[in-house]
């Protein structure tokens, strides 16, 4: 599935020279494992185990009635702009992945991409769900 994957766009030159953290870049990590490694996170056991997921609640008629929530606590750098790991704000590793069915939901196949906070999770269920949102919460049902 992932054997034309290419990395993308990882290195941006004025990055390396920042005074902290030029210092903990690796520019030296050869480009076909940092491919290798960029492919074993994008093909992940969770993939399998969500389809699995969601084929079982077709199996035993529980599709239509269910809200699947698919989402992370953090990203990973990828060796974009020469890092790995999840230890700082740059947008690869603060940003976490976020998908939602809601079903019978009007708002189906739409893409959100402005900030969305996870705390907006729970009033966004409590609307699926019919009820009310209690209104001294600081979020909000996207």
């Amino acid at each position: 599935m992932y054997s034309n994957m290419t990395l993308p766009d990882l290195f941006k030159e004025n990055t390396y020279e920042h005074p902290v953290w030029g210092r903990r870049m690796n520019n030296s990590v050869p480009e076909e494992q940092k491919l290798t490694l960029y492919k074993h996170y994008c093909a992940s056991y969770i993939d399998w185990c969500t389809g699995k997921t969601l084929r079982l609640l077709d199996d035993y008629g529980l599709k239509d009635n269910t809200i699947v929530v698919y989402l992370s606590e953090h990203g990973d750098m990828n060796y974009i702009n020469g890092m790995r790991g999840k230890s700082c704000f740059f947008e690869e590793s603060a940003r976490v992945p976020l998908i939602v069915n809601i079903p019978r939901s009007s708002c189906k196949n739409t893409e959100y991409t402005g900030l969305t906070e996870l705390a907006d999770l729970f009033p966004t269920f409590c609307d699926a769900a019919g009820l009310c949102t209690p209104a001294e919460l600081p979020s909000r049902s996207f």
